[in-house]
């Protein structure tokens, strides 16, 4: 099995023959790669400490403020030159990357002031895959919970996020709204569908 969101892009882009080319390629994979290491983490830490946990550190609330506003202004400097994050062409980058800028009304930062950046979320938010994709959210839906298992061990079980994810596992298996299945993937995935 292949593991690491964009390892499993590259996969499938590969397979499939789309939004990989051959001539991009490196470009592609460095934008991926700033996604994997620095977007999503980054951005990941913002939410963290600035939308689910605000007023518990002003040192973690402030960094990533800052890091997540250096990213945008980053991304929109790309922008300027480049319609897409690795040229004129959609690719498995802008997949990785848009989410994070999806929520950007979590951030507090303003895309309206990255005028690049804000043409590019406008203009991906309009595709149609991408729409279809963000309709799974709704009532019909579906949600996919890791269980954080690896080779049939839970990672740490008293660790916080183990317990959460625990949680909210036994929350999804007892309400009878959420049609569930536990797919037979090397560790243990949980995907449910909203009914309601």
């Amino acid at each position: 099995s292949i593991f690491e969101s964009g390892a499993i892009l590259m996969y499938l882009a590969d397979k499939s023959g789309k939004l990989y080319n051959e001539k991009d390629r490196l470009v592609i994979n460095q934008w991926l790669m700033a996604q994997m290491g620095t977007v999503g983490p980054m951005i990941g830490q913002h939410h963290q400490f600035h939308h689910y946990n605000p007023g518990k550190s002003e040192f973690g609330e402030n960094r990533y403020f800052k890091i997540s506003e250096r990213i945008y202004k980053e991304l929109d400097e790309r922008l300027a030159i480049s319609n897409f994050l690795t040229g004129k062409n959609y690719s498995i980058a802008d997949i990785a990357t848009f989410p994070w800028i999806a929520r950007h009304e979590w951030h507090d930062i303003g895309l309206k002031k990255f005028t690049h950046l804000s043409r590019w979320y406008k203009e991906i938010s309009k595709r149609d895959a991408v729409i279809k994709g963000y309709d799974l959210l709704k009532k019909g839906g579906v949600g996919i919970l890791d269980n954080m298992l690896w080779s049939g061990k839970v990672i740490d079980p008293s660790d916080k996020e183990s317990i959460a994810l625990r949680e909210t596992a036994e929350l999804i298996r007892n309400n009878d709204k959420l049609y569930q299945l536990l797919l037979p993937v090397r560790d243990g995935v949980m995907v449910y569908q909203k009914i309601e």
